[in-house]
């Protein structure tokens, strides 16, 4: 394990201690939980309307990869 030592005001970030491989593992089980609640209608409402409240799901999937 590789822990980078980090302060803010005073504190270590507990996040800069996890494994890497922990890290994705948590970042692939929340994206799947957001991706299986997408319907597939979901996906044709995007291509024809673009109206985000006909596709939910899918627009909070979407926003959520845009997260800097």
């Amino acid at each position: 394990m590789r822990t980078l030592v980090t302060s803010i005001q005073g504190r270590q970030s507990q996040f800069l201690i996890l494994q890497t491989n922990d890290i994705a593992n948590q970042l692939n089980l929340w994206n799947y939980e957001l991706f299986q609640h997408i319907q597939p209608v979901e996906y044709v409402n995007n291509v024809l309307t673009k109206d985000p409240e006909m596709f939910p799901n899918l627009d909070l999937f979407i926003k959520r990869f845009e997260i800097v």
